[in-house]
């Protein structure tokens, strides 16, 4: 797996990736992502840095390979907002969605 990217008409690249081979040494089990930024790097860069850390904890739990990232980008979303000193609020549009 490889990844490119181009920055565009931005100041600054705020779109980030990541690649997972082998996910928890799982051999079968991989995770590809491209995190855009919008208005900012810093939850793309949280998710390419962090994601996979959270699939790994959601996946003992889980029912399969959706309910295990619907629980990992929740969980995510409360951790990153936590960072931020922000308690998430119901109705409100996560910082960090899949």
């Amino acid at each position: 797996a490889g990844v490119f990217q181009t920055q565009g008409r931005r100041e600054h690249q705020e779109d980030r990736s990541l690649v997972e081979l082998r996910l928890g040494g799982l051999g079968h089990v991989h995770l590809l992502g491209v995190f855009d930024g919008h208005r900012g790097h810093e939850a793309a860069q949280y998710c390419a840095d962090r994601l996979a850390a959270h699939v790994g904890r959601a996946w003992a739990a889980s029912s399969g390979p959706e309910d295990c990232l619907s629980r990992a980008f929740l969980e995510a979303d409360v951790a990153f907002r936590a960072g931020l000193g922000e308690a998430p609020e119901g109705g409100e549009r996560p910082a960090v969605h899949g």
